[in-house]
Order: C-alpha cells, then sequence, then structure tokens
C-alpha cells in the first residue's frame, strides 16, 4: 500500500524574500546605529579621562616633576586649576571636552551612511596619544578602545540590520 505526503508551503519563500530584502535596505545606511555608537565613545573617552587612562590597559605616565610646578598641579592631559599662562588656548579640558561632549570645539564627529569619523582635532593631541621622543612627551593614549568595545558596536549595528527585519 503506498503512502503519500503532501507538503503545502503558503508563502515562505516570499516571507523570506521580504525579511532579506528589508536588510539589505537597513544594511545600506545603518546611520542610527552609528549615532548610538557615537555616543558609546563619548561615554568611553569620559571613563578613560576619569580614570587616569586606566580603561582597557595601564595609567598614564605621571607629569615630570619640571611640568607639575609649570603647570601649578599634577592633572593629566588636563588644564582646569592650571596656573596662569600655563594653558595656550583659551578654556579647561579642552582635549576632554572635544571628545566627551557633543558639538564641543575641536571634536571630529562626522557620521555618514555607513562610516562614522570620531576624534579630535586639538593641537597637540597626536603628541600626547602617540608621545614624542624628541619632546620627551611619553605616550599617553587617551583613545583606546577594547575588543569588547568593538564587539559591542557590532551587536548594535547587527541588531539594526537583522531585528526588525526577523519573521515571528
Amino acid at each position: 500500500m503506498a503512502r503519500l505526503v503532501e507538503i503545502t508551503d503558503f508563502g515562505t519563500a516570499k516571507r523570506e524574500a521580504a525579511r532579506l530584502e528589508g536588510v539589505a535596505v537597513a544594511s545600506a545606511n545603518i546611520r542610527v546605529p552609528l549615532e548610538e555608537i557615537a555616543a558609546d565613545m563619548m561615554r568611553i573617552e569620559g571613563i578613560m579621562f576619569n580614570s587616569g587612562g586606566r580603561r582597557g590597559g595601564g595609567g598614564w605616565a605621571r607629569l615630570k616633576t619640571e611640568t607639575i610646578v609649570k603647570k601649578g598641579n599634577s592633572a593629566i592631559l588636563r588644564t582646569s586649576g592650571s596656573a596662569i599662562g600655563y594653558k595656550e588656548l583659551p578654556g579647561d579640558d579642552i582635549l576632554e571636552k572635544s571628545l566627551t561632549e557633543p558639538d564641543a570645539p575641536y571634536q571630529i564627529l562626522k557620521i555618514f551612511k555607513n562610516t562614522i569619523h570620531f576624534g579630535t582635532s586639538r593641537p597637540y593631541a597626536a603628541v600626547h596619544q602617540y608621545g614624542s621622543r624628541a619632546r620627551g612627551i611619553p605616550k599617553r593614549e587617551f583613545m583606546r578602545f577594547t575588543v569588547k568595545d568593538h564587539s559591542r558596536w557590532n551587536d548594535i549595528i547587527a541588531k539594526h540590520i537583522i531585528r526588525p527585519h526577523m519573521v515571528k
């Protein structure tokens, strides 16, 4: 006696095609999650400055004694409370603010459809980030993102692309 099993699909292929089309559209413009990532980068920078560079690695090198005397305090990468004449540019903690406050002077923050540019154009920022043997300035890496940060950002983007298009 022959047995017959019949399976009828009532639209799985069409639903999957629509879902994949939604994923393709969402992946072409990830500006929304990049804005969330930019806010997270600024939050991380705040932690970095408040911890003296200890987030994701060792802390920043201490200032030399002569720098502390000239500056009037031992605050690293900060100008607030420094002696009059020490600050070469007006304002306090310009470097920190350029990386932690939206629309701050010297901030580089450009978000496009699929790219983010984040950083600072604050004079001497690169010297502090990378150090300078010629000037005797040690590396004080203020922009340092961990593998966990990158993983979290990947998850933010993935949720934007996939979750709204999941079939229930």
